[in-house]
């Protein structure tokens, strides 16, 4: 912890205290120590913090049996932040691989890469959902472990997006691009922006795991289909298929937006701000 500033040791006339006028309040601040990030009471507060979350997905009870399988098979002995940094490792090295061979997001990737992608994201789905349960299941759990986890997902959710605009060759339509990967940060930023206002963290019927899923199928697709079926045109509406992604992501972004922002302006107040 750092030393409050008026308990600070003097330097004979070197102190900050001697130094006068513009540059002196300059040098002053390089000189004195920061003052403590968080004060007693806040540090108090997030030493109560406990995660919560409410409501459950659609293929959530499922996946669970499958999670709870594969935390048993991890050893007592790996750290939930390890498990946590591996699954961000994996996806980010598997989508890079993608931009590797797809630089303009309109290049035909080798069927392996969409593959790897796949495979990547399923891993590091399987691997952020088990790092908490690894944690109570050690008894290691932290606020700052859970703030280290969706640090993490912040990260992996510019990854994902990409890589996903990638798989379809969304580059061609850069205007559909650019509104879908701003669209995944946002709605992230949002879903936590809520949980911070009502001190829960809050899932709807369809939520990122059925997207991830969704998303996985999609790479699949690419590797099955190629280009040519991200640029088929669709009968009737005759618009490629890869704006498809594109649409629900539009359709998406408006109902989990209109939800987010109904519980930030009447959820309460966020847990570091209750007195």
């Amino acid at each position: 912890p750092h030393t409050p500033h008026s308990e600070q040791p003097h330097c004979g006339s070197l102190g900050p205290e001697h130094i006068s006028g513009n540059g002196g309040k300059a040098l002053r601040r390089l000189i004195e120590l920061p003052s403590p990030p968080l004060s007693r009471h806040q540090l108090k507060r997030l030493e109560e913090h406990r995660y919560s979350s409410a409501g459950r997905s659609l293929l959530e009870p499922l996946m669970q049996r499958y999670w709870e399988w594969l935390v048993g098979r991890v050893p007592s002995w790996i750290a939930p932040n390890l498990i946590t940094i591996v699954g961000l490792a994996t996806n980010v090295f598997t989508t890079l691989v993608l931009v590797y061979y797809c630089p303009t997001a309109t290049e035909q990737a080798p069927l392996w890469a969409y593959l790897l992608c796949a495979v990547g994201l399923f891993v590091y789905q399987s691997l952020d959902a088990i790092d908490g349960k690894q944690a109570r299941r050690t008894n290691s759990s932290s606020p700052l472990g859970e703030l280290f986890d969706h640090g993490c997902d912040s990260l992996s959710t510019v990854f994902v997006v990409l890589g996903t605009s990638i798989a379809v060759q969304l580059g061609t339509n850069p205007d559909w691009m650019f509104f879908c990967c701003f669209a995944g940060m946002f709605m992230f930023y949002c879903a936590h922006w809520q949980t911070y206002v009502s001190g829960t963290l809050r899932f709807g019927i369809i939520d990122v795991t059925e997207v991830q899923i969704f998303i996985i199928i999609m790479y699949l697709l690419a590797a099955v289909g190629g280009s040519a079926f991200w640029q088929s045109l669709i009968p009737i509406i005759n618009i490629q298929m890869k704006i498809v992604p594109a649409i629900c992501t539009f359709a998406g972004a408006i109902f989990s937006c209109t939800n987010y922002f109904r519980v930030i302006f009447t959820g309460g107040v966020g847990h570091f701000d209750q007195e």
